[in-house]
């Protein structure tokens, strides 16, 4: 493994600046996602949206999947951030090739298709593949996941409970009553 700086491995650079490319675009996104709301997850139509679905499936796998039956991608609505209009123009020829690399892989290593193996089939073949081209699409999963972007499954898998409104925060409340010498607060 090809070491960078201070011990920091090209993968783990790689994973981080995914993260915080992925962060950033998500901030960029917000306003127009409180103006619309996704009420349902995508339904995959398309041989590439069943195959991104089945690739998030085995990144974050859902009650099917899961021993403990915790909810994942699926349930999360996770294959919604990379078909958003906001965002599609940037994703649609990465999702091509992604889709693409997975069923060549498949192929190769099953004579299968991706969306046509079980899980511990695809999850095995990620394993093996581990190909640095996965990278982004799945800190951009993990993101939208655990963040709760398209509804709350991540945040309540982590323990957050997503906010009933604006009466229960601390938003427009006194953080503290007495004041300095000086008339400032503490």
């Amino acid at each position: 493994m090809i070491k960078m700086g201070d011990g920091v491995t090209r993968r783990n650079f790689i994973f981080s600046f995914s993260s915080l490319f992925f962060s950033v675009l998500f901030h960029l996104g917000c306003k127009k996602w409180k103006e619309t709301e996704i009420s349902r997850c995508l339904q995959p139509k398309t041989h590439t949206q069943k195959t991104i679905e089945a690739f998030l499936d085995t990144i974050i796998p859902g009650e099917m999947n899961d021993p403990e039956r915790k909810p994942g991608a699926e349930e999360g609505c996770v294959i919604n951030v990379f078909y958003d209009p906001s965002f599609f123009q940037w994703f649609s020829s990465p999702l091509e090739l992604l889709a693409k690399d997975l069923d060549a892989f498949s192929i190769k290593a099953y004579d299968r298709k991706f969306i046509e193996l079980n899980f511990e089939e695809r999850t095995h073949l990620l394993i093996e593949r581990e190909n640095y081209f996965y990278y982004p699409a799945i800190a951009f999963a993990l993101v939208a996941f655990y963040s709760g972007w398209y509804n709350p499954a991540g945040l309540k898998l982590m323990g957050f409970v997503p906010n009933a409104g604006v009466s229960d925060t601390s938003y427009g409340k006194k953080f503290a009553e007495e004041m300095t010498l000086d008339g400032n607060l503490p």
